[in-house]
C-alpha cells in the first residue's frame, strides 16, 4: 500500500487477489472445521466484502473515498450473495443436487464464484491500482478510535447485565456516553471531522446492540414470521416459493441471505438477526453522512443524521423488520449514487444502480413501492420541468442522464411487477390495491374523523395530548423537530438557507418535496399509513427530511438572534456555530435521551419506553426463558384442542402451531389458554379491536376472561403458564 502519507491508499490488484484467496482458503478450512469466534469472523469478512471489492475492481471504480468504497463493497457483496444464493438454489436441483442451501453446495458454489472473479480481475484489471481517498489529514490520536470503537462493546456487556443480573447501569452509561460524543463533537472537543464516519457508525452499532441483544430471542412481530421462512430455507435445504403464498416468502432477504450467514458462520438464524443484521443497518446512518455531507457541512450533516437516530423507530421497529433494514441499505446506495454518480463512471454507476435496484425489490416490497412512487414522480417533474421556477431548482444540477432515465424506470417497474406479481403470487399487489381502494372509499366519507387516523398520527401531529408527564415531553421534542423541519424546508424552497446549505441535486430535492407531502397526507388523507405504519413512515421519509430539521433550527435560533440584537443591540451576540450548538444542546440530545427511555430511567417513573432499560417495565413482544418453555412444552402435548393466547402470546409460537389471538372475552370449552409472564404477574391480557380498520390495543382482567374455578393449570415454571378450559 502506498500514498498513507498523502492522504490517499493505493493497493495493486495482485495484492488485492492474493488476500482474497487466502481468506478463500482460510474459509473453507473454518467452515468445514468450525473454530468459535474466528470461523464467524473471517466468514463474515469474507461474505460481506471479498465479493463487492472483487466487482468494483472489475468495474473500475477507482478514485472514491474510503466510506463510499466500504459502502459499496458492503452492499454489492450483499446482492451478489443474493443472486448466487439465488442461482444456485435454482441450478443445482437440474443437476442432482438436491439440497443446494446446505454447507457443501454453498460453500463450493461461493469458492467457485470468488475464484472466477479473481481470474476476471486478473486479466482485466492487473495492471490497474485501487487508489482509495482517505482524507487530508491523519487521525494522530489513537485515543479517539479506541474511545469510539469501545461504545459497541460496552452496549455488549450491558445487553449481558441486563440478560444475567437485570442490572441496566452500564446501558444508562453508555447512552449518557453517546450524547457526551455528540456534545464533543458539537464543541470540537477530542474528536476531529476525519473521525465523524467512524463516530457514526459504532453509535449506531452501540444504539443498535443495546437492545437487539435483549434476551436470547427474538424481538418484534414481524420478525418472527420471517424467522419461520428463512428457518423452512435451512431445514429444507433450499427455497420453495411455491411453500407459501405469501409475500414474506418470496422476499430473497428473508429466504435466501440469512440461511447463507448461518451455514457460512456457524450461527442460528436467531443470532444472525440479532447481531450481523445490525452491522448492515448501521450502514444506513453512515451513507446518509456522505449524502448530506454533500449539502451540509459535516458537523451539520453529522448532527442531522444523529437526529435521524434518535427516532424511536430506528432503534425499536427496526429491530423487528430485518429485511427492511436490508432494503433500506439498498435504498440508501441508490441515493447516494443518484448524489454522487460523478464519483463513478457511468457504466460502473449503472451497474450498481441496477444491481440495487433489484436487491431492493428482493428485500423488501413496501420499500420497493415507495422507490418507485419517487422515481415516476421524480421523472415526470423532470421531464415536464414542472418546479423550474423555483428559485431553488433554477441553477442545481442534474444527474437525469446518468441514472434516472426513462428507461430505467420502465425496466425498475417490470421486475418488480413480474416479481411480485409470479413469484409472490401478487400477495404483495393485493395488498397495495386493497389500501388504496379503502382511502379512496374513505376520503368522502372519512375525511374529518380523526378515527380514521392512526392513534400516533394525532399523537405526532400535536392532535392528541400523552398521559404521561415524560411521554408529554418526548412528544413537545418531537413538535420542535417536525417544526424545524417545516421551517428548514420552507427557507429553503425560498432560497434563505444558501448560507447554510450548498446547492441539491434537482431528483433528491424533488423527493425531498415529496416525503413532506407524504407526511401531509398521513395527516389529512383517512387510512393512508393504515397498511405501513405512520412510524415506518416518518422513518422513511428522515431520509430526506432530517438535514433540515438542522437548517430549520439553524433558522430559528437566528431569528431569536435578531430579536435579541434589537434588544441588546449587540450584533456579536449571536453566530451561525452558536445557532448550531444550541440546536444539538437544547432539542437534539434531550429528544435522543427522552426517546431511547434513559430519561424515564433515571428520573425513576415506573413506565418505560425501553425494553433494555425497563425490563419487564414495559409490555411488548419480546420473550424470557420461561414463556419459551412453556411455548415448547404445549407444542409438545399438543391435541388438536383450540390455543389461545393474548396478542403478544401469539408470537413466541411463530407458526409451529395454530394459536388463536383473543379477540373476545369468551373463550370456548376444552381450549388451553397460554398466559406469558406479563399475564402472569399482572393478571392482564392484551386484546386487540379494529374500530374503523385501526387496531386498537386494551388489557382486559384474565378473570373477565375465564372463571378460575374452571380451569386446569396444567403447565407453571413460575413465568409462564397454560390453562385447561374445562367444560
Amino acid at each position: 500500500m502506498k500514498g498513507w502519507s498523502e492522504g490517499y491508499i493505493k493497493i495493486g490488484t495482485r495484492t488485492i487477489l492474493l488476500f482474497s484467496l487466502i481468506i478463500q482458503v482460510a474459509v473453507i478450512c473454518l467452515v468445514l472445521y468450525n473454530i468459535p469466534l474466528l470461523t464467524q469472523c473471517i466468514s463474515f469478512i469474507y461474505l460481506s466484502l471479498v465479493p463487492g471489492v472483487l466487482l468494483l475492481r472489475i468495474l473500475k471504480i477507482n478514485e472514491i473515498a474510503l466510506t463510499e468504497f466500504l459502502l459499496y463493497a458492503f452492499g454489492t457483496s450483499i446482492s451478489l450473495l443474493i443472486v448466487l444464493g439465488l442461482f444456485i438454489n435454482n441450478l443445482c436441483p437440474i443437476i442432482g443436487i438436491s439440497n443446494p442451501i446446505s454447507r457443501l453446495p454453498v460453500v463450493f458454489s461461493f469458492s467457485l464464484f470468488i475464484l472466477a472473479m479473481c481470474c476476471v480481475c486478473y486479466v482485466w484489471r492487473r495492471d490497474d491500482p485501487y487508489i482509495i481517498k482517505w482524507g487530508e489529514k491523519q487521525i494522530k490520536n489513537i485515543n479517539v478510535l479506541l474511545y469510539l470503537c469501545l461504545l459497541p462493546l460496552i452496549a455488549i456487556l450491558g445487553a449481558y447485565l441486563v440478560n444475567v443480573f437485570n442490572a441496566n447501569y452500564l446501558l444508562l452509561s453508555l447512552l449518557g456516553l453517546i450524547a457526551i460524543t455528540t456534545c464533543l463533537i458539537t464543541f470540537d472537543i477530542f474528536i476531529p471531522k476525519e473521525c465523524y464516519p467512524l463516530a457514526i457508525y459504532t453509535t449506531s452499532l452501540a444504539i443498535l446492540y443495546h437492545k437487539s441483544l435483549i434476551t436470547s430471542y427474538l424481538y418484534g412481530c414481524d420478525i418472527q414470521f420471517e424467522y419461520h421462512f428463512a428457518q423452512t430455507t435451512l431445514d429444507n435445504s433450499r427455497w420453495l416459493p411455491q411453500l407459501a403464498a405469501h409475500a414474506h416468502n418470496a422476499m430473497l432477504a428473508v429466504t435466501i441471505l440469512p440461511p447463507v450467514y448461518s451455514i457460512m458462520l456457524h450461527m442460528s438464524i436467531v443470532w444472525v438477526y440479532k447481531v450481523i443484521y445490525p452491522l448492515f443497518f448501521s450502514l444506513v446512518p453512515l451513507a446518509l453522512y456522505e449524502i448530506y455531507k454533500k449539502i451540509l457541512d459535516a458537523k451539520s450533516a453529522y448532527l442531522s443524521v444523529f437526529f435521524f437516530m434518535s427516532y424511536f423507530a430506528f432503534f425499536s421497529e427496526m429491530l423487528g423488520l430485518p429485511r427492511q433494514q436490508i432494503a433500506e441499505l439498498f435504498l440508501v446506495l441508490l441515493l447516494l449514487l443518484i448524489t454522487s454518480g460523478k464519483n463513478v463512471r457511468d457504466t460502473s454507476a449503472t451497474t450498481l444502480f441496477l444491481l440495487f435496484s433489484f436487491s431492493l425489490i428482493w428485500s423488501h416490497y413496501s420499500i420497493s413501492y415507495f422507490f418507485a412512487l419517487y422515481l415516476v414522480i421524480t421523472l415526470i417533474f423532470m421531464r415536464l420541468d414542472i418546479l423550474h421556477k423555483l428559485e431553488v431548482f433554477k441553477s442545481s444540477r442534474s444527474l437525469q442522464g446518468n441514472l434516472l432515465s426513462a428507461n430505467y424506470v420502465t425496466l425498475y417497474m417490470v421486475f418488480l411487477v413480474v416479481w411480485y406479481m409470479y413469484i409472490a403470487y401478487g400477495t404483495p399487489f393485493s395488498q397495495g390495491v386493497s389500501t388504496i381502494a379503502r382511502i379512496l372509499t374513505a376520503i368522502p366519507q372519512e375525511l374529518f374523523d380523526p378515527l380514521a387516523r392512526e392513534q400516533l398520527v394525532l399523537q405526532g401531529a400535536g392532535l392528541q395530548q400523552m398521559e404521561k408527564f415524560l411521554n408529554r415531553i418526548s412528544q413537545y421534542l418531537h413538535l420542535i423537530t417536525a417544526f424545524f423541519i417545516l421551517l428548514g424546508i420552507i427557507n429553503w424552497i425560498t432560497g434563505k438557507s444558501q448560507r447554510i446549505m450548498k446547492k441539491i441535486d434537482q431528483e433528491f430535492g424533488i423527493m425531498v418535496i415529496l416525503s413532506l407531502t407524504m407526511l401531509l397526507f398521513s395527516l389529512l388523507v383517512p387510512f393512508f399509513t393504515s397498511a405501513f405504519g405512520v412510524s415506518r413512515l416518518y422513518h422513511i421519509t428522515l431520509f430526506f427530511l432530517a438535514p433540515f430539521c438542522i437548517t430549520g433550527g439553524i433558522a430559528f435560533f437566528s431569528f431569536l438572534r435578531k430579536i435579541l440584537i434589537k434588544i441588546l443591540r449587540n450584533n456579536e451576540c449571536f453566530s451561525y456555530q452558536l445557532a448550531l450548538k444550541l440546536v444539538a444542546v437544547i432539542v437534539l440530545i434531550p429528544y435522543f435521551l427522552f426517546s431511547t427511555g434513559f430519561a424515564h430511567t433515571v428520573s425513576g417513573v415506573s413506565y418505560n419506553p425501553s425494553i433494555a432499560l425497563g425490563f419487564h417495565k414495559v409490555d411488548s413482544v419480546y420473550f424470557v426463558d420461561q414463556e419459551v418453555c412453556a411455548s415448547r412444552w404445549l407444542s409438545d402435548v399438543y391435541d388438536n384442542g383450540k390455543i389461545f393466547a393474548d396478542l403478544y402470546g401469539t408470537y413466541v409460537f411463530r407458526q409451529d402451531i395454530k394459536v388463536r389471538s383473543l379477540s373476545t372475552i369468551d373463550i370456548p370449552h376444552d381450549s388451553y389458554l397460554y398466559l406469558r409472564w406479563w399475564n402472569v404477574k399482572h393478571k392482564k391480557v392484551l386484546l386487540r379491536e379494529e374500530i374503523k380498520e385501526q387496531a386498537k390495543l386494551y388489557y382486559v382482567d384474565v378473570g373477565k376472561i375465564v372463571n378460575m374455578s374452571e380451569i386446569n393449570r396444567l403447565y407453571d415454571n413460575g413465568g409462564s403458564q397454560v390453562l385447561q378450559i374445562n367444560q
